[in-house]
């Protein structure tokens, strides 16, 4: 959800991040949209409305600063190998600077950011049909050794990426 215009919402992105918020208590939404929503029968046609009266305000990415805009680019075209440092010196403005606007506009640092870009990466790898190994993914997302891409898996998807692949498998 980074590229979320706030005036659309009543909570900052940060205040977001990690807890459960309902959609009305979360966005400025007419009270009369509410009702339609709530009242629809066909859920397609809920979807189309929400999509129609609600999304099409969510999604639109107009009112991110240069500096959001740039450094998102730049931790999802390296896949999260950014050196926030590098990042910092490139977009002129110092790590903190960047580190309060990210907290600003995606609701965390740009470490933790890329981190997570970086995981998804490892796992798009792992789910792909081709055979990747372990080793590939570490030298592919930048991972210093293996003890390193265990820590982040185990951080973000609870599992090592052995037992990853394991459950998987046992499901296709």
């Amino acid at each position: 959800m980074p590229k979320q215009e706030t005036q659309h919402f009543k909570y900052s992105m940060k205040e977001v991040i990690d807890r459960q918020i309902p959609l009305a208590d979360m966005l400025k939404i007419e009270p009369t949209v509410m009702e339609r929503l709530i009242t629809e029968r066909d859920f397609h046609r809920r979807i189309k409305l929400f999509k129609e009266e609600i999304g099409i305000n969510i999604f639109t990415c107009n009112g991110l600063p240069a500096i959001i805009e740039y450094s998102l680019n730049k931790i999802y075209s390296s896949k999260g190998n950014v050196n926030m440092n590098q990042l910092a010196a490139e977009t002129g403005y110092s790590t903190r600077y960047l580190r309060k606007q990210f907290d600003a506009h995606v609701g965390m640092p740009p470490k933790l950011f890329s981190q997570i870009v970086r995981f998804q990466n490892s796992l798009h790898m792992l789910l792909n049909k081709k055979a990747f190994t372990v080793w590939d993914v570490i030298n592919e997302n930048g991972y210093f050794d293996q003890s390193h891409l265990i820590n982040e898996f185990k951080k973000f998807g609870y599992l090592t990426p052995t037992e990853f692949i394991d459950a998987v498998s046992k499901k296709f």
